[in-house]
């Protein structure tokens, strides 16, 4: 800028010079022109600026100062255009320099702004050397900005010329045209990322951003994974309805592959009849999207492809992502839930028609009584009694029906029922075998509770249980069967009640009076019948609720626990080795040529072998050995407290019983795998993993052999 400033003071003086010496004229002034364009050189405002308030001074000093050669208002005349052209000259010359500071900012700015943006930003020339790149694609490239610059694609990723990435670059350049999509990108030390583009064609070449999106995808496939091992079904379908993904479990519970429901409306899986009210609840969940059970308050079907309907329970989860709304549902087929549901409802139901029917006896007997016995105060004081033991009775029932456990029920009816017939003590006996068994006694007689009844020690208690019917004595002391062991306890008036389940005999309600000559009424004996009654129920629910919480965690084919219990059991075993410092071992075995044998004999066969083998295995465990069925042909043990030697002395064993055995005349054998705790994995998943390699290795060295794992699968 020195430079520019001397040159062009240099150049004002000598043409100051020249025009104080030279007779005046036009050519002079004029060349103040030629000064202002030089200073235009130094691209400098000020500079332009103080050049042309110079020359104007300049020119109108000569004016006085030269000798006049012409006219003065020539003169004047002729400095006066100069002045204006130059200052016109100047004037255009500093909106050119602001232009230029201006668009040089904007370059500036924009640069800025690319080199702190988050995604990758690259410009691509037409011969693929990078013309710029920010330091975000540097990074996603492990590159760095020095050693891209300048540089050819192929230069710095050898053999990308050969990608289906730089067919679509290419594409894009030769045809000049934008394109978005998402690339696999190999690099040179073969690690790999997942990359979003968007290629844009400008003046210069490509102008391409990128976005790293590889944690992305890995979550998505974790994502993935964690729905295809759920226990459950998993449906994500669009804000339109459309499936867009489904696991396992949901191509069983709709009998339908995966590619016959992906990409199909989710109303296709609703019953006709339920449609047009499942459309609105579908809109109204995406008006409010939150996570929640679908359809509370209502029964909710489903249909397969074959029509049927079955009844499902649905939890919603809405999942937001960066271009759509989508919604998780979980379903369950609860068709055996229901079934149960409706097998307790018939007993309930059934209950409270025996309990309607024997009311209305008693209320029949007490409208006759009442006929009868109209003017009687002590008939009005019975009626009075009865009405309120059967409302009584009726809170009572209700009030059990409510619990669960059924020792604790059994013990609440003895109290009520010694309660309300007002006997001294009380006992329930239930068949076990070839024996009646105390389950539940008044407190005085607590020390009775557990003791197991011969037919040869309670006769009159095995009389009701055989004959179903209610034993009476009004005085059981001088009754010449009586037990010896009751010797030291008075009883005179006793009643045996059987608790019937239809024709079914579970056991004896017993009651009975210290008090002489004190007999139980008609009355009472009923009301005792309905407290057997009400026993008969409570016990048959109990059954039931057992039967269907072992039918939960038992696999259905081989009686064997399933996988959820499975689970939850190495889970708490983990848990108690650590605490007890002890060791923990789990074998997984799985039949080998599962396939051959299904393929040859057919899938019943197949389903036969399977629980014949979980036969075995629950008569050739420990008592605290726990045995699974892990899926398909696949089974595991769970060995608590145990050596590596006992677990390879114990695999042993099962595997040369097995091989002994003979299915349809063909000898099975199977391929053992074990791991143990802590060696193996301090984790539920990497113990399994463990027996798992372990028995993959016992398949690779020939089958039927039993392998260890050899290093910890964390």
């Amino acid at each position: 800028m020195r430079t520019s400033i001397l040159l062009t003071g240099l150049l004002c003086l000598l043409v100051f010079i020249g025009d104080l010496l030279t007779p005046q004229n036009i050519a002079l002034p004029t060349l103040y022109v030629i000064v202002v364009f030089v200073s235009l050189w130094s691209r400098n405002k000020r500079v332009v600026i103080i050049v042309m308030i110079l020359c104007t001074v300049l020119t109108v000093t000569g004016f006085f100062l030269s000798s006049q050669s012409v006219e003065e208002w020539k003169s004047i005349v002729n400095r006066a255009f100069a002045i204006i052209a130059f200052w016109a000259i100047g004037l255009i010359s500093l909106n050119f320099l602001n232009s230029e500071e201006n668009l040089q900012a904007s370059h500036l700015r924009y640069q800025k702004a690319l080199d702190q943006m988050f995604e990758g930003a690259q410009i691509i020339g037409y011969d693929w050397r990078y013309l710029y790149v920010n330091e975000a694609v540097a990074k996603q490239g492990n590159q760095t900005r020095e050693k891209l610059l300048g540089r050819t694609m192929m230069q710095v990723y050898p053999g990308i010329e050969n990608t289906e990435l730089f067919a679509i670059l290419k594409n894009c350049m030769e045809r000049r045209m934008p394109h978005v999509m998402e690339n696999e990108f190999t690099f040179p030390d073969s690690t790999k990322g997942w990359f979003e583009l968007s290629v844009q064609p400008v003046e210069e070449g490509l102008f391409i951003l990128s976005n790293d999106i590889t944690k992305r995808k890995h979550a998505e496939e974790r994502f993935h994974l964690a729905v295809e091992s759920a226990p459950y079904g998993i449906i994500l379908s669009s804000s339109k309805g459309e499936i867009t993904l489904v696991n396992s479990q949901v191509e069983k519970i709709f009998q339908s592959s995966r590619n016959e429901l992906i990409g199909r409306s989710v109303e296709e899986l609703v019953p006709d009849r339920l449609k047009k009210e499942h459309s609105a609840y579908h809109k109204e969940f995406f008006l409010n999207p939150r996570t929640r059970p679908m359809g509370v308050g209502r029964d909710l079907y489903a249909r397969r492809k074959d029509g049927n309907e079955f009844p499902v329970e649905i939890g919603l989860v809405p999942i937001e992502t960066h271009d759509e709304k989508i919604v998780m549902a979980t379903i369950i087929d609860i068709t055996q839930r229901k079934q149960a549901e409706a097998e307790l409802l018939r007993l309930n139901t059934e209950l409270e028609l025996r309990i309607f029917e024997r009311t209305a006896h008693l209320n029949l007997t007490n409208e006759q009584l009442q006929n009868e016995l109209l003017h009687r105060q002590e008939a009005e004081e019975k009626n009075i009694r009865q009405n309120k033991m059967l409302s009584e009775l009726h809170e009572i029932t209700l009030d059990l029906l409510k619990q669960n456990n059924l020792e604790q029920l059994l013990k609440r009816i003895v109290e009520i029922s010694s309660e309300f017939l007002d006997a001294t003590y009380g006992g329930i006996t239930l068949i076990e075998g070839e024996e009646l068994v105390l389950k539940a006694v008044t407190q005085n007689r607590a020390s009775a509770l557990g003791q197991r009844l011969r037919r040869d020690d309670a006769k009159l208690t095995w009389q009701a249980f055989d004959s179903k019917k209610t034993m009476v004595l009004s005085d059981y002391d001088s009754w010449p069967h009586r037990r010896k062991q009751n010797q030291g306890f008075p009883r005179h008036a006793v009643i045996d009640i059987p608790i019937l389940n239809g024709d079914e005999c579970l056991g004896v309600l017993a009651l009975g009076r210290e008090k002489p000559n004190y007999e139980f009424s008609e009355e009472q004996i009923q009301f005792g019948g309905l407290f057997a009654s009400l026993t008969a129920l409570i016990i048959t629910n109990s059954q039931l609720r057992e039967t269907l919480k072992q039918q939960s965690i038992h696999d259905s084919l081989t009686g064997l626990f399933n996988r959820r219990y499975m689970e939850e059991t190495l889970k708490q075993e983990i848990s108690r080795a650590v605490r007890n410092g002890h060791s923990l071992g789990i074998i997984m075995l799985d039949i080998d040529h599962f396939k051959n044998f299904n393929d040859s004999f057919g899938h019943l066969a197949g389903d036969s072998l399977l629980s014949e083998l979980g036969q075995f295995l629950q008569t050739n465990i420990r008592a605290e050995d726990v045995a699974c069925r892990y899926g398909g042909e696949e089974f595991l043990l769970i060995m608590p407290d145990v050596s590596l030697e006992t677990m390879l002395r114990r695999a042993e064993l099962l595997r040369e019983g097995i091989s002994e055995l003979h299915w349809q005349k063909e000898k099975i054998t199977v391929s053992f795998g074990i791991g143990m705790y802590p060696q193996h994995g301090e984790t539920m998943e990497a113990l399994i993993r463990s027996a798992d390699t372990a028995l993959y290795q016992a398949k690779q060295n020939g089958r039927n052999r039993v392998e260890v794992a050899t290093e910890i699968r964390n």
